[in-house]
């Protein structure tokens, strides 16, 4: 039986995936994209293209200027509040403050990364660990507060066994 608790971008008029994109903050991420991209030139391997792609798109648009602010396409904010009801409108202090590390603390270290790796620097694995690292501290404290409370912002289906 599928899960009818997200429309997927599919399920969205046209209209409605045009609502947002002028929104001055998506500016932020196409200006990290070119300023890698004149600064240190296309990747040229997965890991350096995966730093981009942290760098661009998941710490600073995704999660830092949608998941913490609520801005850019609407149907972008929407997907995010419906995933997790901590967002918005309740935007709960671990939730926040984690979306504020990524846009403020792990874009720039991913910045910094795609660099060390772009010009073959001795500590673009420290970064890379320390990036790592912080990722999973993220997701630990996203996730136990959300086991803490009992998975109730989640979406599910079905019910979550109280015992194992």
């Amino acid at each position: 039986m599928a899960s009818n608790w997200s429309r997927g971008i599919v399920g969205y008029s046209r209209e409605e995936l045009t609502v947002g994109w002028s929104d001055p903050v998506n500016a932020v991420p196409v200006g990290l994209l070119l300023a890698s991209l004149v600064l240190y030139g296309a990747p040229r391997s997965k890991t350096a293209a995966w730093a981009l792609f942290n760098t661009v798109l998941i710490h600073s648009w995704m999660d830092g200027i949608v998941g913490a602010f609520g801005r850019g396409p609407l149907w972008l904010v929407n997907e995010y509040t419906t995933l997790d009801s901590r967002f918005w409108p309740a935007q709960e202090s671990t939730v926040m403050a984690m979306s504020m590390a990524e846009l403020f603390i792990m874009t720039p270290l991913a910045f910094a990364w795609y660099r060390a790796i772009q010009i073959d620097c001795w500590y673009q694995y420290s970064l890379c660990l320390i990036l790592g690292t912080l990722h999973m501290m993220g997701n630990f404290m996203y996730m136990f507060g959300e086991a803490w409370d009992g998975f109730k912002h989640l979406p599910m289906v079905g019910t979550v066994p109280v015992s194992c």
